[in-house]
């Protein structure tokens, strides 16, 4: 039984270099190492799987200073990890919710599954952009290390309270790096994402509960960390068992019934209030609605693997908490672990339980080893309750100290692949091509990838790799159709935005997105039919009446484009930008009508501009336009008169002016105007004949020298 604890760890290292050699796309938790050169798996290997097998156990920390200090001891872990994560930082996440959660912070749009961890960094991502102008990926990079730093500290305290006899000291630092090895926690170094604060957050309800079993704390602490960690990311709800246990428990014994009722409605308040402001800020429900593990079993032909993906995720120590679980409390070397509380075990065994549950009904989740998020939470609960039951089957110390660390050297060895692909985007995109993905998708993820960076050509290489591969993908020909439009390669664009629309006729995007072509390329007509479609089936879209009235407008359907604008400002009447584009088409619709000789219904619609938006100089001087041609001009000249109040550099005003005041005998101002219209406008303004003309008038206009009579001294 001794034995069988080391042999465990490097059974498993074992099937990782299998895999590594044989079966690259067989499982993809054990075989991050096929992506890497399998002599490097080997030697790392040799190195590895030695140290479990020796007679004394070597501590690796030995060569660290033992600190008296606690806070001196967490602030070196905390200054060591973050150096280490910092070094090891991902630069090519290429799975899991970075990518997302990437563009979600830019957005400022929210995560209705992790609304408390999308919150929090996007209120990072706009202080540190508007101090610094550092992107969302620099952001979710610094994140991820600071919450690695806090879960390195935590984990060093679980450890602590784990092994506080004398008889398992010497276990106390192996055991922490065991929780710091673990699984894909390991892809704390700079992955990013929400599922970080979820995990620390999980690590923190764990202790704290032991802590409040030992009554050192109020159970309000851990409802509250449950709280934050089910709001950072929904897959900690499998938690949700173990914190009934602890409410039932506290209940029973009359000393912390009180303390229990506060907890829960403490825990019920937290979830409530994080609704109504997700609710409040995002305009939409659903982080209630999230809040679920949302997990169906899978019987299709990937049902093995996932779960094993799943179990994966937790490290070595999953398939120990597996054993220990099934082995029961029988053949046990001793009672309780020295320091244990009542019902602490029932607590971890139910928390490691729970772990369980979720990783094999979720375990389709994890999608061939890209959603690897969705389960990362359940490392901490397995990690804690294997170390914690590991002293009941090992006596003395020197056994248990050396199956924790064969624990923790497998856990390193499983964690390093995971780091050099993700360090490495030729290891990334290799390890993506390998997996047992749908065709096309690894070429799909490549090309986002790129297409966030702004690589165009790779991102265009890669869609079309991938449309060949799956003729039927529809989003890949949306974005070849971007990225053609990003190059003002229009034709082009209508064809992708075509295949698209072919492959998915009922797709509002698709559509939406062929209508853009096509007012790029100034085929208006074509676009207005496909945004009448939009509108029709989606009346209450704002976005599509602009841009149906924006066609109309540019297509000179003006009449139609004015109903088309007066729809998007009843819908959304606080947006000046509707205000403004009625008014543009309102005034677009005048100038037809004054050029239709329609002088009344022209001057009710610039009236109706004015109404609208006071500040739009262009309905006065088209009213000026009208007035003077009908020979009022003293009234002409009262309304560009107010116009160049608010807009005294506006070319056109000025030239409409110095017309006005030379009708009324008035040369000098209407000299003074032109000059003004001029200069403000100086390549497309007719105003330099006028100029000549009122200058003669005036006799002081002298002629121009010949260009070969000019000193060179008076070029510009």
């Amino acid at each position: 039984m001794k034995r069988f604890w080391i042999i465990l760890p490097a059974g498993l290292l074992a099937i990782a270099l299998v895999a590594s050699f044989f079966r690259i796309g067989a499982l993809w938790g054990l075989n991050a190492w096929g992506a890497v050169a399998p002599i490097v798996a080997l030697v790392i290997a040799i190195v590895v799987v030695p140290q479990m097998f020796v007679k004394s156990a070597p501590d690796p920390f030995r060569l660290l200073p033992r600190l008296r200090s606690r806070a001196a001891r967490y602030a070196a872990v905390a200054a060591a990890s973050a150096l280490i994560l910092w070094l090891l930082r991902s630069r090519t996440e290429l799975w899991g919710e970075r990518f997302s959660l990437s563009a979600a912070l830019e957005t400022g749009a929210y995560r209705p599954d992790a609304p408390l961890g999308t919150f929090i960094q996007h209120a990072i991502y706009r202080f540190m952009n508007g101090i610094f102008l550092t992107d969302a990926d620099s952001i979710l990079t610094f994140f991820s290390i600071c919450a690695g730093a806090v879960y390195a500290l935590l984990a060093l305290r679980a450890a602590e309270l784990l092994f506080d006899g004398r008889e398992t000291s010497d276990a106390e630092r192996p055991a922490a790096a065991v929780l710091l090895s673990g699984g894909f926690v390991a892809l704390f170094f700079g992955a990013g994402g929400t599922v970080q604060i979820a995990i620390v957050a999980a690590l923190g309800f764990i202790t704290e509960s032991i802590r409040f079993l030992r009554g050192r704390c109020p159970l309000a602490l851990p409802a509250v960390l449950l709280a934050a960690a089910i709001l950072s990311h929904f897959s900690a709800a499998f938690l949700v068992p173990a914190f009934i246990y602890l409410l039932v428990r506290g209940a029973r014994a009359p000393a912390s019934r009180k303390q229990s009722l506060v907890a829960g409605a403490l825990f019920a308040l937290c979830l409530a209030a994080a609704e109504i402001v997700f609710a409040a800020i995002a305009k939409r429900s659903g982080g209630a609605q999230s809040i679920t593990l949302g997990m169906r079993l899978s019987f299709d032909r990937h049902a093995l693997a996932n779960v094993v993906n799943a179990l994966l995720i937790a490290g070595p120590a999953s398939i120990a908490a597996i054993l220990l679980l099934a082995a029961g409390l029988r053949k046990r070397t001793q009672d309780a672990p020295s320091g244990a509380a009542p019902g602490e075990i029932a607590f971890l065994k139910t928390c490691a339980l729970s772990a369980l549950a979720a990783c094999v009904l979720g375990a389709n989740l994890v999608d061939g080893g890209l959603g690897w998020h969705m389960l990362a939470v359940t490392g901490p609960a397995l990690s804690i309750y294997a170390l914690r039951e590991l002293p009941r089957k090992l006596a003395p110390a020197e056994h248990l100290g050396r199956a924790i660390l064969a624990l923790f050297l497998a856990g390193l060895f499983l964690a390093i692949p995971l780091v050099l692909v993700d360090v490495s985007p030729r290891l990334a995109e290799r390890r993506l091509f390998e997996l047992d993905l749908a065709p096309g998708r690894a070429e799909m993820i490549i090309a986002d990838f790129a297409l966030e960076r702004g690589d165009l050509e790779k991102a265009r290489t890669r869609y079309l790799a991938s449309t060949e591969k799956d003729p039927s993908n529809a989003l890949a020909k949306s974005r070849l159709g971007r990225i053609a439009m990003k190059r003002e390669e229009y034709p082009e664009a209508i064809t992708h935005f075509l295949d698209a629309h072919d492959l998915k006729p009922d797709g509002a995007r698709e559509r939406y997105d062929l209508a853009d072509a096509l007012i790029a390329n100034r085929w208006y007509p074509e676009a207005i039919a496909q945004l009448e479609t939009l509108t029709v089936a989606h009346p209450e879209s704002v976005a599509f009446w602009k841009r149906l009235g924006f066609a109309l407008n540019n297509g000179n359907r003006y009449e139609r484009a004015v109903a088309a604008y007066e729809t998007a400002l009843a819908l959304e009447p606080r947006d000046e930008q509707n205000v403004k584009n009625l008014v543009s088409a309102l005034l677009n619709r005048g100038a037809e009508l004054q050029t239709a000789n329609r002088i009344d219904d022209a001057r009710a619609l610039y009236d109706r501009a004015i109404a609208t938006f006071p500040d739009d100089w262009r309905a006065y001087n088209n009213l000026a336009t009208i007035e003077m041609k009908q020979g009022r001009n003293e009234k002409a000249r009262e309304l560009l008169e107010g116009a160049l109040t608010s807009y005294p550099y506006e070319s056109s005003l000025h030239f409409n002016m110095g017309i006005v005041l030379d009708r009324l005998g008035r040369y000098k101002e209407a000299l003074h105007h032109m000059r003004l219209a001029r200069d403000f406008n100086p390549v497309y303004s007719a105003a330099t004949a006028h100029i000549e003309r009122l200058e003669k008038q005036l006799g002081i206009w002298y002629p121009s020298q010949r260009d070969s009579q000019r000193s060179p001294l008076n070029n510009p």
